[in-house]
């Protein structure tokens, strides 16, 4: 009997609709999955690393939750917090962002060497006329 109600449970577990979690780990900030989550500490909304970050350097006198405006003092970044739960949910029901992280990383890679280049050649274009 106590094996038949744990299958049950087991079963139930993992046919859990992903789409009904999705609403659940949106980010109120940028409305996608997040990306990195961070909770702040004091009222436990979460945001994906870099929104909540830009967020409070883009306004730096703001200092509470942009979602419920709860005061945080004057150093909000220090009440921000990894969240590893979030985290790993996300990366078991989402493994395909891992391979999106890793391609997005080599384009990143591939636009900074190619800003260099260009930055390279148009300094030796307009600043070396003698050269």
């Amino acid at each position: 009997m106590e094996d038949n109600k744990l299958s049950e449970l087991y079963e139930s577990v993992i046919n859990i609709d992903k789409n009904k979690l999705v609403s659940y780990l949106k980010c109120p900030l940028c409305t996608g999955i997040f990306r990195t989550p961070f909770t702040i500490n004091e009222c436990m909304h979460t945001f994906c690393k870099s929104c909540i970050f830009k967020f409070f350097h883009l306004n730096p006198l703001k200092d509470y939750c942009p979602v419920c405006e709860m005061k945080l003092g004057g150093k909000p970044l220090e009440t921000l917090i990894f969240d590893h739960s979030i985290a790993v949910l996300i990366e078991i029901l989402f493994p395909e962002f891992e391979v999106l992280d890793k391609e997005a990383m080599v384009i990143n890679i591939f636009l900074i060497k190619l800003k260099a280049f260009h930055d390279f050649f148009i300094s030796k274009i307009f600043f070396n006329f003698e050269d």
